[in-house]
């Protein structure tokens, strides 16, 4: 819980404020260099998890940042059980940056 930090932004409106948070999220990931970013799906039903997965994709490609970044379900409707879900809960996000 000591690298938990809540960014206290309205629900609904995180793509409306898309540059601070990204700014913000990526000074966390510069300080503490995890080993492991766990993020919402890039195919989650809610925006705000949209947002957030595409922000860290896009820090990642932009930063070149060597955590692992691994996507969760959280509004899975159109992910068909269990089959999507079984495949989204441990696929591993890579970008152009990361060697194969």
């Amino acid at each position: 819980q000591e690298n938990v930090t809540f960014l206290a932004y309205p629900d609904n409106r995180i793509s409306y404020n898309k540059l601070p948070i990204s700014q913000t999220i990526g000074e966390h990931i510069a300080q503490l260099s995890p080993v492991v970013i766990f993020i919402p799906h890039d195919l989650d039903e809610h925006p705000d998890h949209r947002t957030v997965s595409n922000i860290v994709g896009e820090l990642q490609d932009r930063k070149g940042f060597k955590s692992r970044v691994l996507q969760y379900p959280i509004w899975y409707k159109t992910l068909s059980w269990p089959y999507g879900m079984l495949r989204c809960l441990f696929r591993q996000v890579t970008s152009a940056t990361t060697e194969t």
